[in-house]
């Protein structure tokens, strides 16, 4: 498996993304102690467990939407929520609405079909 963030610190994940949604998020306190959460989080290392958009290719990478929601399924939050804000985050970081929708589209039926029996085991 590729790992992109191997020579990568917790600590430069933290500023690249935090730098990459003041562009998008216009610094909302609330997404930057989102990015700490799920950045330091000890339920996952994202130096080895993000992967990014796993079918399409990220615009950015390391890209915010698909970092949240990886942690989020990771670490076994609600998946459905976790889908629902990653479609909202593709909208905030300019995807149109079809192409969003899309992602959301692609995401769930994703886990319903394999992800969630992954998880069981």
């Amino acid at each position: 498996m590729k790992q992109p963030y191997k020579y990568w610190t917790r600590n430069d994940l933290f500023w690249h993304l935090k730098k990459q949604s003041g562009e998008h998020f216009c610094n909302d306190d609330s997404m930057e102690f989102r990015i700490k959460n799920a950045v330091f989080d000890a339920r996952w290392n994202p130096l080895e467990d993000f992967n990014g958009c796993n079918i399409v290719q990220d615009d950015l990478h390391p890209f915010l939407p698909c970092f949240l929601h990886d942690w989020r399924w990771v670490t076994r939050q609600d998946a459905l929520d976790a889908d629902i804000e990653f479609k909202i985050n593709l909208k905030k970081f300019g995807y149109p609405e079809w192409k969003a929708s899309l992602y959301f589209w692609g995401v769930r039926l994703g886990y319903l079909f394999y992800y969630r029996f992954k998880h069981k085991r």
